[in-house]
């Protein structure tokens, strides 16, 4: 500003009047300095904003490719402590003979199952051959593929109702649970059981509940 000062001095004592061409010049020369102060500020606007971006990692959509992503793996001690609860009362397992299910393959069919896209699991009660006098003793599998045979007492299924199982929401809202009974059953009684008094009435229950007791609340389907 003091430069302007002694420039207008200088020119008014040899002029006694402001040409237009001098006024234009003077206005030009104002905007000039005002446009720089403006970009000034803006840059150190956003350099403020560059570092909180870098100190906060993920402000303003900025996403820090730095940090690796977390991920929860299942842990088959989990599904351990979900079979040694449900077997003793569904199938008749005795504590002391389910070590059997737990051998060195376990926690690697456990991951497979857990992490693999769909898919069942089952857990076969083995009765094993002794003498007519003596107590019966079943041995516990656990394996990927079904196998019939007659010396399987009993067979569960577990199967996944989503593509893989998540270890932080209860097994039990996961896994559909369905019991083929073996020995001296066929699988045609035992599928006719199953299709005839499950899942035909829980469908026919769901169509109803859906039709809101149209004709007289009689949705049967077809008879057994």
């Amino acid at each position: 500003m003091a430069s302007q000062g002694r420039f207008l001095q200088n020119y008014f004592a040899n002029y006694r009047r402001t040409p237009s061409r001098l006024l234009s010049a003077l206005g030009l020369w104002g905007r000039s300095n005002l446009y720089i102060k403006s970009k000034e500020s803006l840059i150190t606007s956003m350099s403020s904003q560059e570092v909180e971006v870098t100190v906060n990692g993920l402000t303003n959509g900025a996403t820090n490719h730095d940090t690796p992503e977390s991920t929860t793996q299942f842990d088959p001690s989990i599904f351990r402590s979900y079979l040694l609860a449900l077997l003793p009362p569904v199938i008749g397992a005795e504590p002391d003979e389910l070590e059997s299910l737990f051998d060195d393959e376990f926690e690697e069919k456990v991951t497979r199952f857990a992490t693999d896209n769909g898919g069942s699991i089952y857990i076969v009660k083995i009765r094993e051959e002794v003498g007519d006098d003596a107590l019966p003793i079943h041995t516990y599998e656990l394996t990927p593929h079904l196998v019939y045979h007659p010396t399987h007492v009993t067979t569960l299924a577990l199967i996944k109702r989503g593509p893989i199982l998540d270890p932080l929401t209860p097994l039990p809202s996961q896994l559909h649970m369905l019991n083929l009974f073996g020995g001296e059953d066929t699988p045609y009684e035992g599928l006719h059981a199953v299709v005839s008094s499950g899942v035909k009435l829980w469908f026919d229950a769901f169509v109803g509940s859906r039709a809101g007791g149209r004709d007289g609340g009689d949705t049967r389907m077809g008879g057994s």
